[in-house]
């Protein structure tokens, strides 16, 4: 029988935020890892690595050979564009190199496992108190959103096809230390170090936060993934959220309180402010029962935790910075 340690997992795009924390989630189940990744300097979990860019035209190729040398059993495809990218770097992160992916995978004899991070943003907007299943339209309002639509059809199709075995993962909101500066809260966080290092009170602007959505920890959807690694499910579509749409006034709240910083929050109404970052619904909360049901997988850890590391973390790297 086979064991966690004989298991070769491929993460590609395993130096980005999520991907670390796949790679530790895997790496602490005992799997051993390849990171794929297009910046050898950002692989600061130490594991090892291959310089490769899925966007480029003869990536198929290149993929080909390096999953006939290594022969791993999962692929995770952790890559994507999401914090303020441009048109061109979404059709090249998130659909090209998708397809890239599924080109060399079906070109294999024997494909390795796949398991594909999609968006929840692939679908329509939900109505308020609604909350998004599977079987939601696949109708997105952003760009971002077409994208990861674009890159997950691309993957359905080939399993469909019965090409290779697979599930895709829909991700809502991620959250957690590491978290971009781009993002809303890795921004908020970002201010508040920067705060507490020059021992000032601060100020916080943002634009107006009336939305809702769906948090879920870094490390639960890192366990969402490694479950779907392992799950003997094929051709499937499984949202990974809390089921909890929270304020993200609440969150930044939370972040504030974290601190432990005397902060005053100026709210800009959107067409003033600076916004950075896919644009998202108001409102949006994740159906986590699919989830349950084929990967026995519910999220457990307390957003007050995950804020909480997240603040640690931005905290400890602008000490760094000084």
């Amino acid at each position: 029988m086979t064991g966690p340690g004989d298991r070769r997992t491929v993460v590609i795009g395993g130096t980005g935020f999520i991907g670390r924390h796949i790679c530790a989630e895997f790496a602490g189940a005992g799997h051993q890892l390849l990171v794929v990744a297009r910046d050898p300097g950002k692989n600061t979990g130490g594991h090892r690595f291959v310089s490769l860019d899925l966007a480029h035209r003869n990536a198929p190729a290149e993929v080909v050979r390096l999953l006939r040398a290594e022969r791993p059993d999962v692929v995770v495809n952790a890559a994507g564009a999401v914090w303020s990218p441009t048109g061109a770097e979404l059709q090249d992160s998130n659909v090209r190199a998708a397809e890239h992916l599924v080109a060399a995978l079906s070109a294999l004899s024997s494909p390795p496992r796949l398991i594909h991070l999609g968006s929840v943003n692939e679908y329509a907007p939900m109505p308020r108190g609604v909350a998004v299943t599977e079987n939601a339209p696949l109708r997105p309002v952003t760009g971002y959103g077409r994208s990861k639509l674009a890159g997950s059809l691309a993957v359905l199709r080939a399993l469909a096809r019965d090409e290779m075995d697979g599930m895709l993962l829909r991700l809502a909101n991620v959250t957690g230390p590491g978290l971009p500066r781009v993002s809303l809260l890795g921004k908020v966080a970002a201010q508040l170090a920067t705060c507490a290092r020059e021992g000032r009170p601060g100020v916080v602007r943002l634009y107006t936060m009336r939305a809702h959505r769906d948090f879920v920890d870094c490390k639960d959807a890192a366990r969402a993934i490694l479950a779907a690694a392992m799950a003997p499910v094929s051709g499937r579509v499984v949202n990974i959220g809390r089921g909890q749409a929270v304020s993200v006034r609440q969150l930044v709240s939370l972040l504030i309180d974290a601190s432990g910083l005397s902060v005053q929050i100026v709210e800009d109404e959107p067409h003033t402010a600076t916004r950075r970052g896919p644009p998202e619904a108001e409102w949006l909360e994740v159906d986590p029962r699919t989830a349950g049901e084929l990967l026995a997988w519910s999220a457990f850890r307390p957003l007050e935790d995950s804020i909480g590391e997240l603040w640690l973390h931005a905290r400890s790297r602008a000490g760094a910075m000084t």
